[in-house]
């Protein structure tokens, strides 16, 4: 009885753990893009877009991800109806009782463009090698909704270019698939800066000349990356205005990525006098 009871203890203290945890995480949602009066969107697919933003939303797995989408909307309102019913439990959200967002990322259009281009193929009549492109630039605002105020704002940039590949005809609409490779890659960049804002890189264990990172591979780094290494300051306080900018960074050193973890990122130590300790910033090389 005795083991049991323990067993028992041990199970409730996980499941409350747990369930912090999983409510720890600041809630975000997408508004639907908007795109400046300038662009030709005969071929741009906004949900497509809003998919992608808030699928890399949930890949950096620091925010609880809430959709703003009109269909899973409507797939979670049909749920809550039949959850009224006497022929299912009702277990869902009471309407009217779904989570609101704490931020919410705000994008508009700014840039896009997406073409086919075609050459002919020498010595061989009627044939052409064509190959589609795609630029997208989105601009994001960060929202804090309990207040209105702009967390962060920044461009997101994503482009894409197709092989090339032989045609009959040197026209034609250029495939949806480098649409979508295109805003894959702005979403990943969105998220990129959102989470460097937000939750920069750190050091998690140094052990010698190498360094575990707090980035996973869903981090946007890639093995043979270059980054630098700070150790913080003291405040920096705005003097007109009294704002807490932050704190002053120092440089500890560059460090190189050997291996992307899931979830951990290793590096080693290539130069720098200073020891580089745990809960050291790390930021990318700006170019």
């Amino acid at each position: 009885m005795k083991k049991n009871s323990i067993f028992l203890l041990l199970v409730i203290i996980a499941t409350v753990t747990f369930s912090f945890e999983a409510t720890a995480k600041p809630t975000i949602a997408v508004s639907k893009p908007s795109v400046v009066d300038t662009i030709d969107s005969a071929l741009l697919d906004l949900d497509v877009l809003t998919a992608e933003l808030e699928k890399s939303l949930r890949e950096i797995r620091k925010f609880t991800v809430l959709t703003r989408q009109h269909n899973s909307f409507k797939a979670v309102f049909d749920e809550q109806k039949k959850a009224g019913s006497n022929l299912f439990k009702a277990n869902t959200a009471d309407i009217g009782q779904l989570e609101n967002a704490e931020f919410r990322i705000v994008p508009t259009v700014q840039m896009f463009a997406m073409e086919r281009t075609s050459h002919p193929i020498p010595n061989i009549s009627d044939k052409y090698r064509i190959e589609d492109s795609a630029k997208i630039r989105v601009s994001i605002q960060v929202l804090d909704t309990t207040s209105g105020e702009i967390k962060a704002a920044f461009m997101a940039n994503g482009s894409a270019i197709s092989d090339e590949k032989p045609s009959d005809t040197p026209d034609g609409k250029p495939e949806q698939e480098i649409f979508v490779k295109a805003v894959q890659k702005a979403s990943a960049d969105m998220a990129d800066k959102l989470i460097n804002v937000v939750f920069p890189m750190k050091v998690l264990k140094v052990s010698d000349s190498t360094i575990w990172i707090n980035r996973g591979n869903d981090g946007g780094l890639k093995i043979g990356d270059i980054l630098e290494v700070f150790m913080l300051g003291e405040e920096l306080v705005d003097a007109d205005t009294g704002e807490n900018l932050g704190r002053a960074e120092i440089s500890a050193g560059m460090i190189r990525i050997i291996r992307i973890n899931p979830k951990v990122t290793i590096a080693e130590k290539i130069n720098g006098d200073e020891a580089i300790e745990k809960d050291f910033i790390i930021r990318k090389i700006l170019k």
